[in-house]
């Protein structure tokens, strides 16, 4: 059987700024705004962990 290597999507600086802003100014929780981005769960929350002091990611 042969193994697929996972691919490791890269997402732009203003991608991941406009999904933070829709979750911070959302009534949705968190998994609701990661499905409507097309993103998984735990890379909304990583991002979400990175921009502790409410700045903007800057990745």
């Amino acid at each position: 059987m042969v193994k697929k290597k996972s691919v490791k999507s890269q997402y732009s600086l203003e991608f991941k700024n406009q999904v933070l802003e829709v979750l911070e100014n959302s009534p949705k929780n968190m998994a609701q705004i990661a499905r409507e981005f097309g993103v998984s769960y735990p890379t909304l929350n990583s991002w979400n962990r990175s921009i502790g002091d409410k700045n903007k990611l800057n990745f």
